[in-house]
């Protein structure tokens, strides 16, 4: 769904995932959710997105809650920055990551 001049786009969509390392009790592991999002095209220079997806793992049997936001400068149409934040919980347990990134579009 998006607005007329196709500045705000807003999704939802279900997911496939498949993890692989040493960590997982069986080496790897397979889940499927939903995820929803929104980007949006605030100026020319501009632009946000803010996604919820909700995978449900087959090994532990449970949901896990992942958001996901970043907003990003276009500084020209090969190179941007990026401002970033993600939270996921499962098992109750959380974590936070906030990142800075460099992205050159090649």
């Amino acid at each position: 769904m998006a607005n007329q001049a196709r500045e705000h786009l807003c999704y939802v969509q279900i997911q496939n995932h498949v993890q692989a390392g040493k960590a997982l009790d069986k080496g790897w592991r397979v889940g499927i959710g939903p995820t929803l999002g929104c980007q949006n095209i605030w100026s020319a220079r501009m632009n946000s997105l803010v996604q919820l997806e909700l995978p449900y793992w087959e090994d532990r049997h449970q949901w896990q809650f992942k958001l996901n936001s970043q907003l990003q400068y276009v500084l020209n149409p090969q190179h941007v920055l990026r401002l970033g934040w993600e939270y996921q919980q499962q098992d109750k347990q959380d974590w936070n990551k906030t990142s800075l990134g460099y992205v050159h579009f090649f």
